[in-house]
């Protein structure tokens, strides 16, 4: 499969998805800034208990507020991606082991459901008791949140090729890696981007709550001292900022799905 024209075109399919996505949505926000700038005005609400869009959107005239919040954001972000990429990556090979050995299937997928009885908002804590309050732990916290969603579904993906298409495929003598290659890990791939735009929408909140744990840099720790100095105005800006930082990932997971599952996408049609 040629990628190259697909990879030029990506900036376009990108605006596309997202619009496609999230354009009504984004079409009814803008119905309601409005209405929440003049129900502001008419109630005389206080800035300190709810801002209007306008107090927010100010915000970022002010250079020493937009200076922070891009050194912020950078952090936050990066601590994002290798998270979002290190549960993929584990997700993964896990998931092709379980394929693999049956009896890891049994004994590990049980404990993975089990796993999600307890929340990460209560492990991040001990893990930051035991790992520090470095990049490290927040990136384990990242991949601790998008792990489960991957996994599930591409293991699902992976085991609803019809058994009857393996055997005949065993029968012209081709191996498991043979088949996962070139079949299998095919046929699970809308699967595995279904769980990874479920963890793009977690990863940012995952970052976000590491962060807020404790960090000296990232959209967390400036929440925390925004929330700290009775700054509701900047705790809707950095919230505005997160949410449109989420919708960005599953955009781009929207993206790379176009890209990568063309003829699934177009047998749906």
């Amino acid at each position: 499969m040629r990628l190259w024209p697909h990879l030029i075109s990506a900036p376009k399919h990108f605006v596309m998805s997202f619009a496609k996505r999230f354009g009504s949505s984004a079409a009814l926000l803008a119905l309601l800034f409005p209405v929440w700038e003049l129900a502001v005005r008419l109630w005389d609400i206080p800035k300190y208990i709810l801002p209007g869009p306008l107090a927010i959107g100010t915000l970022l005239y002010q250079r020493e507020v937009r200076e922070l919040l891009w050194e912020h954001t950078q952090i936050t972000l990066l601590e994002t991606a290798c998270g979002l990429l290190s549960a993929l990556l584990l997700a993964l090979l896990l998931c092709l082991l379980m394929e693999r050995f049956a009896f890891l299937h049994r004994s590990i997928f049980p404990l993975l459901v089990l796993s999600q009885t307890l929340p990460v908002i209560v492990i991040a804590p001990m893990l930051m008791i035991v790992l520090g309050f470095g990049m490290v732990t927040k990136i384990t916290v990242i991949t601790l949140y998008c792990f489960f969603p991957i996994a599930t579904t591409f293991s699902s993906g992976l085991r609803s090729l019809d058994p009857d298409y393996r055997t005949l495929l065993r029968s012209f003598g081709a191996g498991f890696w043979q088949i996962m290659a070139k079949v299998q890990f095919r046929h699970a791939l809308p699967g595995l981007f279904a769980g990874l735009r479920v963890a793009a929408t977690y990863s940012v909140s995952g970052a976000v709550l590491s962060e807020f744990f404790g960090s000296s840099k990232g959209l967390g720790i400036y929440m925390r001292s925004a929330f700290a100095g009775a700054r509701t105005d900047l705790l809707f800006l950095i919230s505005f900022i997160i949410v449109f930082s989420s919708i960005c990932l599953v955009a781009i997971v929207g993206v790379a799905e176009r890209l990568l599952c063309r003829h699934q996408l177009d047998l749906r049609r």
